[in-house]
């Protein structure tokens, strides 16, 4: 029998999590944060050094935070914290005081902000690891991701790494993007999240005329309301509160180059129509300024909502729609192209060795058939968490199956219980299905059925639905009044 002191000290909120966990009260402080219009921080703090294990520090750190706050373990030498209604200064100071504190290890912090980091718990934790390691390079205390809303890099900076086109569905795509090498039309990419619509856009600039051009990327839904017309057309001083200096927007800065719209139904009404002027009339007015400037960019956009249906709902403009859907391409999820996942496998693998000093070289085979088989509601982006994380908790030179999450690891495609003695005979194939008379309105009444079920399964919360079937809130709002699904939290006349 083993006997444990508690600290009186601890209080509830200090309780340990497990990465999962973590993640998933992440997305609910995410979601509160959007409805409240709070911030929030996620640290990722690592020792580095000899004394790198958390028996050495770890003390140090529980004793320091708020009782609000959420710690989980990511590795044996890294943590995982999440700090609501904490603004940048406050997770410095943090991070500062534990390592004041942990006089037995160098500690090293990265720190993520909402929304200015990232608008999703994903997008978070990816922008507090990239923190980390800046923070290690630089042989600094702490760092603070930048801002996800815009960033900006010269021709050929970013590599085709994670865009792997093995599948036959990415194969056209790519041989779609070639053949508009020579134009300077917009481009419309849509897609699930996840599904690399930003690395589309790079793979779209670099290979046209523009690419020894700046090309800026900004995230419409990652910029505040009231600031995204000055970030987009610029403004001059005294515009608005805080406008102490004239500066350039976006397009002004980028001009001759590429501009990089991700989550364009997110923008507002005014921004849209000024947007508009931008793509016909080739020029900019400033807020606060009555001359135009003129302006040379090709417009790239991006969104995994229905542009046409946010334009029968009033939110986006027809005129904006048609200027911008001149070609669009549209990403499959990874589900639907499984044969990317293995190259995809072993190029994170290498990018998570390099990033986490492993030296892990593959998966086994029967966790790489687990990998194939999950649905991926993440696509892309979440297929490269699991394996940094499987890389990082791996205890051999191969990822097996107890290091992938549960989800992955249980996950079954035709929603009964796993087993291999169950009668395949019942099970739907390409041979015993027949295809559909009406195919289009078949995957609306199963898309509905599936609502349907995770609102009964979560007794109407619709945040939790969201979750269990892996869509954004909004999008699922979206799709109920679509489906005229009844809310359960509507009373019943």
């Amino acid at each position: 029998m083993t006997l444990q002191e508690t600290d009186a000290s601890d209080s509830p909120g200090h309780r340990i999590r497990m990465h999962e966990q973590f993640l998933e009260i992440l997305h609910e402080e995410v979601t509160r944060a959007r409805a409240f219009r709070h911030v929030l921080a996620v640290l990722s703090i690592q020792a580095t050094g000899a004394t790198t294990h958390l028996s050495n520090w770890f003390a140090a750190l529980r004793k320091t935070l708020r009782p609000i706050d959420t710690l989980a373990i990511y590795s044996s030498n890294c943590v995982e914290v999440l700090l609501p209604n904490a603004s940048a200064a406050d997770a410095k100071e943090l991070v500062i005081a534990v390592c004041q504190k942990a006089e037995q290890a160098r500690l090293v912090g990265g720190i993520a902000l909402f929304p200015s980091s990232g608008s999703t718990a994903e997008e978070l934790i990816q922008a507090s690891r990239r923190a980390l390691l800046t923070t290690r390079a630089a042989e600094d205390s702490v760092q603070v991701a930048e801002s996800r809303g815009v960033s900006t890099v010269q021709a050929r900076s970013r590599r085709d790494a994670e865009y792997v086109v093995e599948s036959p569905p990415m194969r056209a795509i790519m041989e779609f993007i070639e053949r508009m090498t020579k134009s300077s039309i917009p481009v419309l990419i849509t897609g699930e999240t996840g599904t690399g619509k930003e690395l589309a856009a790079h793979a779209i600039h670099r290979r046209g005329k523009r690419r020894n051009r700046t090309m800026i990327s900004i995230n419409c839904a990652a910029i505040p309301e009231q600031l995204i017309e000055g970030m987009l057309f610029g403004h001059k001083k005294g515009a608005y509160t805080g406008a102490e200096t004239d500066a350039a927007g976006v397009f002004e800065a980028a001009n001759g180059g590429t501009v990089f719209l991700d989550e364009i139904g997110e923008m507002t009404q005014a921004a849209q129509a000024k947007l508009l002027r931008v793509i016909e009339q080739k020029t900019v007015t400033p807020l606060g300024s009555t001359k135009e400037k003129a302006v040379d960019v090709r417009i790239l956009a991006a969104t995994q909502h229905d542009l046409e249906q946010l334009c029968k709902e009033g939110s986006f403009r027809w005129d904006l729609f048609f200027r911008i859907n001149t070609v669009t391409i549209k990403l499959p999820p990874l589900r639907e192209r499984v044969e990317d996942i293995p190259p995809l496998v072993t190029c994170f693998i290498r990018q998570a060795n390099a990033s986490n000093d492993c030296a892990v070289k593959a998966c086994t085979e029967e966790a790489l058939r687990l990998l194939c088989r999950y649905s991926w509601p993440g696509n892309v982006r979440e297929l490269k968490n699991t394996i940094e994380r499987a890389v990082v908790l791996a205890c051999e030179d191969r990822i097996s199956t107890e290091g992938l999450p549960e989800k992955v690891r249980l996950f079954d495609p035709f929603g009964g219980p796993r087993g291999e003695e169950e009668d395949k005979g019942k099970r739907p194939t390409a041979e015993n299905t027949p295809m559909p008379k009406d195919f289009s309105h078949c995957v609306a009444e199963f898309e509905a059925s599936l609502i349907r079920e995770a609102l009964e399964k979560t007794g109407g919360n619709q945040t939790k639905a969201s979750k269990l079937l892996g869509l954004p809130l909004r999008t699922l709002l979206r799709k109920i009044d679509r489906y005229q699904l009844k809310r359960f939290d509507e009373p019943s006349s």
